[in-house]
């Protein structure tokens, strides 16, 4: 049988953080996102030791669209039961990406 894996976007704090922990003590396979690697190998670590059967870290910032390219070559490959779509942000200031989208729309949406 095909391992199958479970994608959690924002897995390093929050909702996704929470969601992380309560899938890995049901021993499910994760991806999890986050922006810093640091955080995302602690992170790793913690989920394993609390029952995940396996932890893939994917590093992207999800406003930056060779971020999200770059991850997605890594990621791919794999199958997926499930895809939590947590990672989000709101701003009242007026931002705009890397690639010039207004920031808000960048994350939440592209």
């Amino acid at each position: 049988m095909e391992k199958s894996y479970i994608l959690i976007t924002g897995a390093t704090s929050g909702l996704g953080l929470k969601t992380a922990l309560l899938l890995a003590q049901r021993g499910k396979r994760l991806v999890i996102h986050g922006r810093k690697n640091n955080v995302a190998k602690n992170l790793s670590k913690n989920l394993l030791q609390a029952g995940a059967s396996e932890v893939v870290t994917c590093i992207a910032d999800l406003s930056n669209l060779k971020d999200i390219n770059s991850a997605l070559k890594e990621i791919t490959f794999l199958k997926y039961e499930g895809i939590v779509t947590n990672a989000g942000i709101t701003t009242t200031k007026e931002q705009y990406s890397h690639d010039g989208f207004e920031i808000t729309f960048a994350v939440n949406v592209l």
